[in-house]
């Protein structure tokens, strides 16, 4: 497996070796300081299976490093790692391809876990930047009406699908929900399948964020 690390702090990039040797000790992993590095490794080597992107690095804008990255590589997954704590921002990076959001000040078995569902197909989103306050980070919080609209949404699942949709909320992969709720993983797909159907939701990551608007006005 390659695996290309793109920031600008190379400290930082030696710290992220030894979370990569942990995922996975036999993969390749290549540097990059800058956007246009990062864009020109992914060129010259086809076979990156994983890109680690720091938003905030030399030669582009953030989002539009991003989306060259994406369009680069568009089968290959984007787990951004970055110092962001804008709820608003990680949105828009899933939103534009991203298949990650990892927080630089995540515990390294945080990243591991993040990493491994990455690549197990599902699209991690911190637990902490969901169930965090916005109103603690600056960020006007949402309105009561917009959470007792999320609430009345939520409202048409029954009560296992309501269970999973709030494991979903605190950012948990299929698999930990799958033990939490000592389910199989198969029926827990289904489950979400359901959740999506009743919500007229597209992705996973929008019913975690109604959840998390739920569990915003609980807490």
């Amino acid at each position: 497996m390659k695996i290309l690390s793109a920031d600008d702090h190379s400290v930082f990039r030696q710290g992220l070796k030894t979370i990569v040797e942990t995922f996975d000790s036999s993969a390749e992993l290549l540097e990059a300081e800058s956007f246009t590095v990062a864009l020109r490794i992914v060129q010259e080597n086809g076979g990156v299976d994983l890109v680690l992107l720091d938003l905030m690095m030399p030669g582009m804008d953030a989002f539009d490093g991003l989306v060259a990255m994406r369009d680069a590589a568009p089968n290959t997954p984007i787990v951004i790692v970055s110092m962001i704590e804008s709820r608003k921002d990680v949105l828009r990076a899933i939103e534009l391809g991203a298949h990650g959001f990892i927080p630089k000040a995540a515990h390294p078995d945080e990243m591991v876990k993040a990493l491994r569902a990455v690549m197990d197909g599902q699209v991690y989103l911190p637990p902490a930047l969901l169930l965090k306050s916005d109103e603690s980070r600056g960020v006007k919080p949402t309105s009561q009406a917009s959470r007792a609209s999320a609430e009345e949404r939520l409202s048409v699942l029954t009560g296992r699908q309501r269970e999973v949709a709030e494991l979903l909320g605190q950012g948990l992969t299929n698999a930990q929900i799958a033990e939490h709720l000592e389910l199989s993983e198969s029926t827990v797909r289904l489950h979400v399948s359901t959740i999506l159907d009743k919500l007229d939701l597209s992705n996973r990551t929008q019913v975690a964020l109604l959840a998390a608007q739920v569990t915003d006005m609980d807490g």
